[in-house]
């Protein structure tokens, strides 16, 4: 392996706790089946050992129904890595489950409401291949959406041993951003991708920090 790739793999594998190359990550491609590692650019000397968020979002346990209830959103904005870095940590998320995630970020300083929509199915759970879309929105309306191309953005389910949904995406297909970052993260039971429907209410949804409500800010 070239040696910028190896850093590469390295410094997303620190950031996001886990080893980047295998089944469990998906592509924006709405087959998820590509595979390889990620290519993007890390300023740092990819020496860090471990990374430490630079906002949490704690939620009560027991809100919600096993596979979907959060415990907490950690978000990673180092500006030495391009790209941006989510753990979503949950009650049972390591189980093999038919699961949805959507998160919205905001990349603005003028707090305008979140500019960005990700959403990721988990249709088939063993076959860890789950399918992810990136959309451009203008505020929490599902409907302004327009869909960004963004090859390597990443989302993995049913991590082994770790409860947790981690999601990573490049920092280009985010308008570059390098300032504050605020998100919000829904994990819900869903079998059938509905890329531009938001999920409902009730025991098999759960949210992060609340419904239209962001992280405080990173920086």
């Amino acid at each position: 392996m070239p040696v910028r790739r190896a850093v590469c793999a390295m410094a997303v594998a620190v950031l996001l706790g886990g080893c980047v190359a295998g089944s469990g990550f998906a592509y924006s491609g709405d087959d998820g089946e590509k595979d390889g590692k990620p290519t993007w650019k890390h300023k740092g000397d990819g020496t860090s050992g471990t990374a430490t968020a630079d906002r949490i979002a704690l939620d009560e346990l027991g809100d919600a129904r096993h596979g979907v209830d959060i415990q907490s959103l950690a978000v990673f904005n180092r500006t030495d890595l391009d790209f941006v870095g989510l753990t979503i940590s949950g009650r049972d998320f390591h189980r093999n489950q038919a699961r949805a995630v959507q998160v919205f970020l905001e990349t603005k300083a003028k707090r305008s409401g979140p500019d960005y929509r990700l959403v990721a199915f988990n249709e088939k759970p063993r076959a860890n291949a789950p399918r992810v879309r990136l959309y451009r929105v203008g505020g929490w309306a599902a409907n302004t959406a327009k869909r960004v191309s963004c090859d390597r953005v990443r989302v993995q389910f049913d991590i082994e041993q770790v409860s947790q949904i981690r999601i990573a995406v490049p920092r280009e297909c985010l308008g570059g951003v390098r300032g504050s970052l605020r998100a919000n993260a829904t994990v819900w039971h869903q079998k059938a991708p509905e890329w531009k429907t938001q999920p409902g209410q009730g025991s098999g949804v759960d949210v992060i920090p609340e419904e239209r409500e962001l992280t405080p800010d990173t920086r």
